[in-house]
């Protein structure tokens, strides 16, 4: 059950897994997947959401864990920037 699930789970976790998963929905509206998936303004709402749990994350975090998502973040905003264009 999720609400058993979220009661054990420490927030730290569920904000990396949130994340995580905002970073892999800023691929997918950037195209990245599937072109017809792509939707700059729902990429745009995803990285940025990504960035701000990063910067409340990045500090609490593994160092690896925290290149992980510093490459994520990086090559998001380049891909994003090229969609752009």
């Amino acid at each position: 059950d999720l609400n058993e699930k979220l009661e054990k789970m420490p927030a730290k976790e569920l904000v990396s897994v949130m994340a995580t998963d905002l970073a892999s929905m800023a691929f997918r509206k950037l195209g990245m997947h599937d072109e017809k998936q792509k939707d700059l303004a729902q990429a745009k709402l995803a990285i940025d959401s990504f960035e701000a749990l990063f910067g409340v994350l990045k500090d609490q975090i593994e160092e690896k864990e925290k290149q992980v998502l510093e490459s994520a973040q990086a090559n998001l905003k380049m891909a994003y920037v090229k969609e752009k264009e």
